[in-house]
């Protein structure tokens, strides 16, 4: 089941690569970025798959990823002639929190952070699932806001795990997956120019400063990119 969960906001070695052990029966793969543009409201990932990230915070406060996911649950479905009494519901997983953890180098004192979600998977799915996530929950990005300075930078591991439970009742969690992040800050500001405003070339739109996406302004871009004034 396809479902969007923007604004809600690893285990190996920093320097190391996303770990995603597969370890459980709804899990998380791949992580893929997600195109600058939208139609319909809604945006895309790239087809390429990405292990590890960075983040200017002096352009984005966010970082957003898509992560496919598989259910090995199958279907059951239960008959009594000629009713069906029970159907494949039964194993449709529902995620209702999400727990992120965080480390640095340099060490920062973050906080476990729990939030709650809502999100189905239906069961004996192996493509067209995935969940949209920002990976930097708010306590942990004002930590981040607050300690890094201009031309510091840390490299952040992310956690996260998703508890919840088989519509049946049965309770259960994906995988824990790993996310390393090096996060900086470039020194921008604003624009000067009058009429100019900040180029949306990060993430369905977003500002820039996600893996390397420019950060400035409109006019300082050729060819304009989409969404700047014309």
């Amino acid at each position: 089941m396809k479902v969007h969960l923007l604004a809600i906001f690893i285990c190996v070695a920093l320097a190391q690569a996303c770990n995603v052990p597969n370890d459980a029966a709804v899990r998380f793969l791949n992580a893929h970025t997600l195109s600058p543009t939208t139609s319909g409201g809604a945006c895309t990932a790239n087809t390429v798959g990405i292990f590890r990230g960075s983040l200017d915070l002096s352009g984005n406060t966010r970082y957003v990823l898509q992560f496919d996911v598989e259910s090995t649950y199958q279907a059951i479905v239960t008959t009594v002639p000629p009713d069906t009494v029970a159907g494949q519901s039964r194993n449709e997983f529902i995620g209702k929190r999400i727990i992120f953890t965080y480390s640095s180098t340099p060490s920062l004192p973050f906080m476990p952070e729990q939030l709650d979600m809502y999100w189905v998977v239906q069961p004996n799915s192996s493509t067209g699932s995935w969940l949209q996530l920002n990976m930097l929950a708010p306590l942990a990005r004002q930590m981040l806001l607050d300690q890094v300075q201009v031309g510091q930078s840390v490299e952040l591991l992310v956690q996260f795990q998703v508890f919840g439970e088989l519509a049946s009742g049965q309770k259960t969690n994906t995988n824990k997956v790993s996310y390393p992040i090096r996060v900086f800050k470039s020194g921008f500001t604003t624009c000067r120019t009058p009429g100019d405003v900040r180029a949306p070339t990060g993430p369905c739109g977003d500002f820039g400063g996600q893996d390397g996406s420019f950060v400035g302004c409109c006019k300082d871009i050729t060819p304009t990119p989409a969404g700047c004034p014309t």
